[in-house]
C-alpha cells in the first residue's frame, strides 16, 4: 500500500462541490426528462434534510442513519439508500 505524500483539506468548495440535489435530480426526473424540482426539495427538506447529514458529520454511521430514517419514512427507503449508496453522484 502507497502511503500518502499529502492531504488536502477542501473547506468551502474550493476543489470539489458537495451537493445532493446533484444526485436526486437525476433520480426525481421523469420519463419526459423534466425534473420534478418540488418533489426533490420536498424530500430534501424533510426526509434526508440537512439536520440529518449533520448528525452522520457528528459521528452517527451511515447504516443506523440509513435505518433509522427508512424506519421513519419507509415509502422512501430506495431515495434514502441513494444518499450514501451513491454518493459519488453528489460531488462535482
Amino acid at each position: 500500500m502507497q502511503v500518502p505524500e499529502a492531504v488536502v483539506f477542501d473547506i468551502g468548495h474550493v476543489l470539489l462541490q458537495w451537493n445532493p440535489r446533484y444526485l436526486y435530480r437525476q433520480i426525481f426526473t421523469g420519463a419526459d426528462g423534466a425534473v420534478d424540482e418540488t418533489a426533490m426539495e420536498t424530500f430534501l427538506a424533510n426526509v434526508c434534510s440537512p439536520e440529518w447529514n449533520v448528525e452522520q458529520d457528528a459521528g452517527r454511521s451511515i447504516a443506523e442513519a440509513t435505518a433509522v430514517l427508512s424506519a421513519r419514512f419507509p415509502q422512501h427507503k430506495a431515495l434514502i439508500e441513494a444518499f450514501y449508496d451513491r454518493f459519488p453522484k453528489a460531488i462535482k
